[in-house]
């Protein structure tokens, strides 16, 4: 018999996020001093970090940097006009990590002989 491969649930820990995080915003709504309006990038950002556990790293960390910055701009915390730039760092932190990625995948596969 062939041995069953463990996978990981990525849809069941995507749905989880994603409910928790809609859970959450309408709960800062409904009894916090933060609107929907303000906080909806929460759910960007949960769908990045999907995408990452479901190993497609960089993308979701892309997608949640970027997602980050609009709900500090969103809050009032910091202007996105003037701190844009953040993204361009994060992009290039993103860049860095797929090369050591790729690197390291290429590390363990095995080399064929001629």
């Amino acid at each position: 018999m062939a041995a069953k491969e463990k996978k990981t649930p990525v849809a069941v820990i995507s749905a989880v996020l994603i409910l928790l995080s809609l859970g959450a915003l309408f709960l800062l709504n409904n009894f916090g001093d933060i609107g929907f309006s303000e906080s909806w990038p929460v759910l960007c950002m949960a769908v990045g970090l999907c995408l990452a556990v479901g190993g497609m790293v960089e993308l979701g960390l892309g997608i949640m940097g970027l997602f980050l910055l609009l709900l500090l701009s969103e809050l009032q915390i910091f202007a996105f006009g003037k701190s844009w730039p953040i993204i361009l760092i994060w992009l290039a932190i993103l860049v860095v990590v797929g090369y050591v990625r790729s690197r390291s995948e290429e590390k363990k596969k095995p080399h064929q002989g001629v």
